[in-house]
């Protein structure tokens, strides 16, 4: 039962429940002879079937699982995304107010400050974005194991 149950898992996402119908049907057909009793046979089916059980549980939480983790990858892609915006953004705000700093007296406080702002603008955009992209990595990286079609 443990190997039919390992044999089982190994091939899981591809057709579980006829995997473990033949397997069934494969054992009763080739040992039905006298000295395996009609109890042993009943016995085996019981397993099988439990077995299956187990298993279709343990997909369903596969399936359960890789939904939730595709979602989090698909709101860490959105807010990746809008972090790239941001820092376009602020990079554009930074240049535009370079350009009319440049064109201000030097000691134009005013101009000074907007440049100041500007730049630290684009430092928490670059920040954010950096974030954006570590949590992308992280939820990635956490949806491997459910990646049913990629592991089997």
């Amino acid at each position: 039962l443990t190997q039919i149950r390992l044999d089982a898992l190994n091939i899981l996402p591809y057709n579980k429940n006829s995997l473990v119908n033949d397997v069934a049907s494969h054992y009763l057909h080739n040992n039905n002879s006298s000295n395996i009793s009609t109890g042993a046979n009943v016995d085996f089916v019981r397993r099988v079937r439990r077995a299956r059980s187990t298993l279709q549980e343990q997909y369903d939480s596969i399936v359960k699982n890789q939904t939730v983790a595709e979602g989090v990858v698909n709101e860490a892609k959105e807010i990746e995304s809008k972090a790239s915006v941001a820092l376009k953004e602020a990079t554009d705000e930074r240049d535009r107010t370079k350009k009319e700093f440049a064109k201000e007296l030097r000691n134009n406080e005013t101009a000074v400050a907007a440049y100041d702002s500007a730049v630290d603008a684009e430092r928490n955009a670059r920040e954010a974005a950096a974030n954006a992209t570590n949590a992308y990595n992280a939820s990635f990286k956490a949806w491997e194991p459910f990646d049913v079609k990629r592991n089997a």
